[in-house]
């Protein structure tokens, strides 16, 4: 398996949201991801297997000196 890393990728939200789903549980609620990231987010990253979104962090930032992970998700095996 080779993970390929990709930062600010163009988002999909129904493949974001169905991400966290399986990530976190909940149902096919789809996220508005993409504009959230362009507006809040300094920069995120997403983790891709031969294609598909196997995971996910979004970098945020205080406006100063300090950036802080959310988001943090990972396809569950």
């Amino acid at each position: 398996m080779s993970i390929e890393l990709v930062s600010r990728f163009a988002v999909d939200d129904g493949e974001l949201s169905a991400l966290h789903a399986r990530a976190f549980g909940g149902g096919d609620q789809v996220t508005p991801w993409r504009e959230r990231l362009e507006r809040h987010a300094l920069s995120w990253v997403g983790a891709f297997d031969a294609g598909r979104l196997v995971g996910f962090v979004q970098v945020c930032w205080d406006g100063g000196a300090h950036a802080f992970l959310l988001d943090t998700a990972v396809d569950p095996p």
